[in-house]
């Protein structure tokens, strides 16, 4: 009987030593894809559930026109033309910066504060606290808790924009000199007429004088 061919022994113990190498990785990277699977369907449950005030939010958002927010938190960019019927300016001090939806004095949507002194409906800041783990103000992310949250017991309330007084300020000072000068503008132009009238007169008394009069014969 034949010895066997030393390289022919040595070819199939590579072979077998592969095919268990490849075996082993094929294993590992199921585990993988197991863990990362499970991670990401974890992942992705939470984020359905902390969304479900960004939904609605969005929702009011569309109906009155407001452009989306980049983020879950209601401020996003305000980031509407000057002349948006619904911008940052107008809806400040008299909706929820979250749904964006109004304040009520009673009720889930209560109106209520945070200590930074950042308002919203008690609904949407109690939702927005629950699902977010940093326990952050949506809008200068003060670190705050649910029992922080307090009820403001208010008719109404209205943001001042000071910028937008001091705006409306300095257009009035111009208004009013623009007033002054059309003032005096009239002023110059009634003397100017009056002027024209009183050299009319002059000049017509002027040129009577100047009309040639009768010739007489006079002795020499």
């Amino acid at each position: 009987m034949a010895n066997p061919n030393p390289s022919n022994i040595e070819s199939s113990e590579n072979e077998g030593l592969k095919q268990d190498q490849d075996g082993d990785f094929a294993k590992y990277l199921a585990q993988l894809l197991a863990s990362s699977s499970n991670h990401n369907a974890a992942g992705i449950a939470t984020q359905t559930e902390s969304r479900g005030v960004a939904e609605e939010g969005e929702e009011r958002r569309r109906r009155i026109g407001e452009p989306k927010t980049s983020s879950w938190g209601g401020t996003g960019s305000a980031e509407g033309s000057q002349g948006s019927e619904w911008n940052r300016s107008e809806i400040d001090g008299l909706f929820c910066s979250i749904c964006l939806d109004a304040w009520t004095n009673d009720g889930d949507h209560h109106i209520s504060c945070l200590p930074c002194g950042h308002v919203y409906g008690m609904s949407c800041i109690t939702k927005w606290l629950q699902h977010r783990s940093s326990g952050q103000c949506p809008q200068c992310k003060k670190k705050c808790k649910l029992e922080d949250i307090r009820k403001l017991f208010v008719s109404r309330v209205v943001s001042v924009d000071e910028e937008a007084r001091n705006r409306i300020r300095a257009l009035e000072d111009k208004c009013a000199s623009l007033e002054e000068k059309v003032a005096d503008y009239a002023k110059k132009e009634a003397e100017r007429l009056q002027k024209e009238t009183e050299f009319g007169a002059c000049l017509e008394v002027f040129l009577e004088g100047l009309k040639v009069q009768p010739f007489t014969n006079f002795k020499i």
